[in-house]
């Protein structure tokens, strides 16, 4: 949160690696629901906004498994301003 605050997009990035793979061998599906939200966000600021669709999409799909309904609603507003670019 620091990084995204700051710009430091590649920190940002850095730090948010080693998310991933802890969640994946948890199966923590808020945690990957988490993590593909910020990977979306990085992307966005990057203007990459086809991948950053992608992973918003992957985090609205862990969010729905996770029975979130907070969280659902509020990718399908991320989702809504991604595609309005």
């Amino acid at each position: 949160n620091y990084f995204y605050k700051e710009s430091r997009f590649d920190s940002a990035r850095h730090y948010l690696a080693p998310m991933l793979p802890i969640c994946q061998k948890a199966q923590f599906l808020p945690g990957l629901g988490y993590y593909y939200l910020l990977d979306g966000i990085l992307h966005r600021e990057n203007g990459q906004y086809e991948k950053a669709v992608a992973s918003q999409q992957r985090a609205l799909s862990y969010f729905e498994k996770a029975k979130l309904p907070k969280k659902v609603a509020s990718m399908y507003s991320n989702l809504g301003l991604l595609y309005k670019r």
